[in-house]
C-alpha cells in the first residue's frame, strides 16, 4: 500500500509578494521577489512591457491578484 504525504504548505494562504515569490521557486530577495515587488508598484503600461519578458510570472500575479481572499497555494496552482 502507498502511503501519500501531503504538503503542508498547500493549504498557506499567500499573503504577499514574497508567499507568491517562494510558490513561484524563489525568495523575497530573488529576482522573481523583486519583479513582483516592481509588478505591484507598475502602472498598466509597464505592467504590458513586464508581461513580454515574463509572462509566467505575470499570469500568477495577475492571477492571485485577481483572488479574494488570499488564495492558497493549491488554489493558485488550480486558477493557474
Amino acid at each position: 500500500m502507498t502511503e501519500t504525504t501531503t504538503d503542508p504548505w498547500e493549504d498557506r494562504e499567500l499573503y504577499g509578494t514574497g508567499d507568491l515569490a517562494r510558490f513561484l521557486g524563489g525568495s523575497e530577495d530573488s529576482f522573481t521577489g523583486l519583479l513582483l515587488v516592481l509588478l505591484q508598484k507598475a502602472d498598466p503600461g509597464n505592467v504590458a512591457r513586464i508581461k513580454t519578458g515574463f509572462p509566467g510570472v505575470v499570469r500568477a500575479w495577475e492571477t492571485w491578484n485577481s483572488m479574494s481572499p488570499c488564495p492558497t497555494s493549491r488554489q493558485l496552482r488550480e486558477a493557474l
